[in-house]
This record gives structure tokens, sequence and C-alpha cells, in this order.
């Protein structure tokens, strides 16, 4: 029987975040990131087939999904799952499982590669808290998986090697790694003419996740590398921004009800918006919800402000302080609003462009990554 050759060598960073898995094939320019949602749904063998039909038949639904068999049982993975069905979602510590965290992660390799690949490493991000999970994690995606699409193909996929790095060291090295200052609306981004960052220099990283927030305290190393002066995984706390938005919900069917009454569910579009501006659009009217929005993140931020002042001094043993992950972009400005904010430093940052703060902890794991890789190529390891 002959042996089936190896592809050429393919590396992949995923970023499993409460939103859905991000990717980044290396090799591709940055903004080529993929998302596909974390919504999965296990139908019965019986309604599969329908609802595989009625995806394809509605392009708009199969986009950003994937639809297999994996272990006998049928899958739908992204926002094809959403039309029909009983809904998974599962958050934290609950997501790293057989039938969820791997299912997510084949999903994701589905839609990179259709025809299956044999020669994966896979770089693999993972909250402050998960410490405790991290061989669960790269057990259930490493090895060989073999999974059948609806067109009764046999797709597999061989991960030779799992690496496992920490969302918020994502963060610092995407930061690190701007070209420059980016000035806007407000918001600074990356580096002062590209020489604010210096070795000994300490950086002070607020990572706000879905549902975990966390921060992380470096010293800047030669080579724009970095050693951790606080372990993330002492004290993360569990709280994000999905926290903020699902009260904020509530506060805004609370405080106008006549401009929410028959909206069950508000989308997560107008939230997203209240956060950033204090405003949202409803009907082509701008109604100011401010005060619910000051409600809604109330928690979070005397959470970060306890934290910040408590365990770090309040920034003043710090040179930078940075700012990442999708809830650290919407709840910035109100960080370092002069009035309200907690973070009164001369030298705060995003980690990334806002429009695309979500990446960064992922592009920067990239950063990582591929200097690993170049570390492995020097030694000679394939």
């Amino acid at each position: 029987m002959a042996v089936k050759e190896l592809d050429p060598a393919a590396y992949v960073t995923f970023d499993l975040g409460n939103s859905g898995l991000r990717d980044l094939v290396l090799g591709m320019a940055f903004g080529k990131e993929d998302l596909i949602t974390n919504a999965l749904q296990q139908p019965a063998a019986s309604s599969y087939g329908a609802i595989v039909q009625k995806a394809k038949y509605q392009k708009v639904v199969m986009r950003g999904s994937a639809v297999f068999e994996f272990d006998g049982d049928p899958y739908i993975v992204g926002d094809a799952a959403t039309h029909g069905g009983q809904v998974n979602r599962l958050t934290g510590d609950a997501k790293y499982k057989h039938g969820y965290w791997d299912v997510v992660a084949l999903a994701k390799l589905l839609r990179r590669f259709p025809g299956g690949h044999n020669n994966l490493t896979v770089a693999v991000a993972h909250p402050a808290n998960a410490y405790p999970y991290i061989d669960q994690m790269m057990d259930l995606i490493g090895g060989k998986r073999t999974i059948k699409t609806p067109e009764g193909d046999t797709v597999s996929f061989r991960v030779r090697k799992v690496i496992p790095w920490a969302e918020a060291e994502g963060g610092i090295l995407r930061w690190m790694n701007l070209p420059a200052q980016i000035n806007g609306d407000s918001v600074k981004v990356g580096r002062v003419n590209g020489k604010s960052v210096k070795v000994g220099d300490r950086i002070l990283v607020f990572d706000i996740g879905g549902k975990i927030s966390s921060m992380t305290a470096v010293i800047v190393a030669e080579g724009e590398t970095f050693e951790t002066i606080y372990d993330p995984t002492e004290q993360p706390f569990n709280l994000g921004i999905q926290d903020v938005l699902d009260t904020l919900s509530q506060e805004l069917k609370s405080l106008h009800t006549d401009d929410f009454q028959g909206l069950r569910d508000i989308p997560l579009n107008m939230l997203e918006e209240a956060v950033r501006t204090g405003k949202v659009t409803i009907s082509s009217r701008l109604v100011s919800v401010e005060q619910a929005v000051k409600n809604s993140i109330f928690s979070l931020i005397d959470k970060l402000e306890q934290r910040y002042k408590n365990k770090h001094g309040g920034g003043k043993n710090f040179n930078h302080i940075v700012v990442t992950g999708g809830g650290g972009g919407l709840i910035y400005k109100h960080l370092i609003d002069k009035k309200e904010g907690i973070l009164n430093h001369p030298n705060v940052y995003l980690a990334d462009r806002e429009d695309s703060i979500h990446f960064a902890n992922l592009r920067g794991g990239a950063v990582s990554f591929g200097a690993w890789l170049a570390e492995q190529a020097l030694k000679g390891i394939k």
C-alpha cells in the first residue's frame, strides 16, 4: 500500500474566543484572518440532510459555516448552525472538551483546507484561566482526525505539533511589532516614531476578553521579546465584555422602554455601538444611552481599577500600558476618559487598530509563532 507523501508544511495560528475561532495561516498578509463563529449544532441524523440542503440553497447562511460528520455524529458549525435546531455555544472552561473544541477546530481547518492536510503545525491561543486545560486542548486537536462531508467525501487532517501560547502575550507582540504610531479619534496605537520601546521598559497589558479579563506585566528584552513579571494565571477574573453587553441589553430595555419595545433581542452591533459611542441609531433616530452604558460597564471597570491600583500601583512603575482583546477595544475610551477613566498614565495604547483590535492577540501570536519557526530552522529541525 502506497504511503501518501507529506503535504507542504502549513502553519496555522488559532485563537478560540467566546465569539468564535479566529485563525491566521502564516505566509498570508495580515488582514487575511478568518473567523468562524462558535455556534455549534449537533442535529439528529434524520434532520441533518434537510438542514444541509437548506444551507446550500441559502448561500449567505453558509458563509462562515462548515458541515460534516465526525466520529459518526453530524455537526453544523458557524452561522448556518443558528438556522434551525438547538444551538450550542459554550464559553469559558466548558468549551475545552471532545465534541466541541475539536469540532470547531476541524470546521476551521476544513474551511482553510477543503481537501484535507497531513502536515500541519498549529499554535493555539489560550486565555489566562485556561492553563489547567492546555494538555486537553492540545490532545483534542493534535494527531489525525477524519471527517465526512455532506457529499460523502472523506477528509483527513494530521496536526503533527501543537504549540500553546497565552493571548495576552500575543497582544504585547502585536503592539511591539506595529510599524508606527497611528493617531486618530483619540486612540494611540503602536510605538512613537518606532522608538518608544526599549530594552528594560516595563509594560502592563490589560487583556479584556469575552468572559475573562487579566493583566500581564512584562520587561522588554533584547530583540523586542519580553520576560513576564506577573503571571496572568495568578488572578484572572471571570468578567469580560460579554457580561457588559448582556447587562446593557437589560439596561436599555429598562431605561429606554419605548425605544426598545417589542425588540426581544437587541442586535450585537447595536450594543457594541452603544458601548463605543454612548448612542444608538433606532429607526433613523440617534438616541443617547450613556447612562445605560455607565451602569453596564461599572462592574468590569471597577474590577479592573481595583486590580490596577492594588496589584500594580496605579501604573506608576510602568513605562507603557497596552490594552488588548476585543473587549479592550470596546471600552478603551472609557478607560482613558479624562474625567472618569482609570488609566491616567501618559503612555496608554491599543494593541492594534481600533477596527481590528479583536485580531491583535492572534496577530501577535503569529509573530511569536514565526519567531519560533525561524529558531527551529536555525537548529535544523523540520
